[in-house]
């Protein structure tokens, strides 16, 4: 186990998790975190910032991504942080950052 790159999140799903079958037989799934912070500022107003992380799951833990994890969901997530460069269309140097799931928990569903 590498212990040195390793994350743990709860928050919630801010849409429902989306599977695509590879030309490889493999498939990924993706979906998007909200992790909430509430703090008062210097002024003595309460704020809450709310940052979006990207999850990508593969395989088997994909497929129970699909099933799982549906809009407004309270998730925990164990996995890894994924930081990959890429160059976009006008040939600017791109970063983008994921969280690999390796395992998670439904914690509270989403119930209208």
């Amino acid at each position: 186990m590498n212990s040195r790159n390793q994350v743990q999140l709860i928050g919630n799903l801010g849409a429902d998790s989306e599977l695509k079958p590879l030309n490889n037989g493999k498939s990924v799934a993706n979906a998007q975190l909200a992790i909430s912070k509430y703090y008062k500022n210097s002024a003595g107003e309460e704020v809450n910032n709310t940052q979006w992380l990207r999850l990508t799951g593969w395989g088997k833990i994909a497929e129970r991504m699909e099933r799982m994890m549906k809009k407004g969901a309270q998730v925990a997530v164990y996995g890894s942080i994924d930081i990959s460069n890429y160059l976009d269309k006008a040939g600017n140097n791109r970063y983008s950052t994921s969280i690999i799931v390796n395992d998670f928990i439904v914690v509270q569903k989403f119930t209208k």
